[in-house]
Parts: structure tokens; C-alpha cells; sequence
């Protein structure tokens, strides 16, 4: 039985450990945020002063209604989603221009 919370199971995407290794290879600081539930991004990531809150989703797969729903009621910048690695190079590349 998996663990449920907010009633949602919190299982990590396939590639969440691949994901966070990526980042961290790259020098991005990183907390893990996917136990908090209620539509809260997986990651909290952080490079040369800058942040942002990370989706991480399989290729193919979209957030879901309480991700979006978290993400239109979030007050900070829009969470970025990410599927591989290369999207991650893809957000450090934009936090270095």
C-alpha cells in the first residue's frame, strides 16, 4: 500500500532520482519537496542567487488539476516542468544568460 497524502499518492516519477542528480552534477542546490502534497512542485532548486519550484513529470505527462491549481494560486515565479536532463541543462543555461 503506498503512502497517501492530501489524498494523492506521493510516489516519485521514474526519473525524480535522475533529475535530482542532474542538478546537482550541475552545481544547482536542491530540496526535496514531493512529500508536501497539495499540488507543491517536486523540487526547490536554486543556482547563483536565482529560484525556482520544479515539476518533475515522465515524458509524455502533464501536472495534474491540483499542480495546476497550485501553480495559478502561486504568488512567485511559474514552477518550470522537467522531464530529462537536458531540460534541466536547459533551465541552468537560462539562469546563466
Amino acid at each position: 500500500m503506498s503512502r497517501r497524502t492530501s489524498g494523492f499518492a506521493r510516489q516519485a516519477d521514474n526519473n525524480h532520482a535522475v533529475i535530482v542528480a542532474a542538478f546537482k552534477q550541475m552545481g544547482v542546490s536542491i530540496v526535496d519537496l514531493r512529500l508536501k502534497g497539495g499540488g507543491c512542485p517536486d523540487l526547490l532548486a536554486g543556482f547563483r542567487g536565482r529560484d525556482r519550484l520544479v515539476e518533475i513529470k515522465r515524458p509524455g505527462k502533464a501536472p495534474n488539476a491540483t499542480q495546476e491549481a497550485f501553480c495559478a494560486a502561486w504568488k512567485g515565479a511559474a514552477p518550470v516542468v522537467v522531464r530529462t536532463v537536458e531540460d534541466c541543462a536547459q533551465l541552468v543555461r537560462l539562469w546563466l544568460s
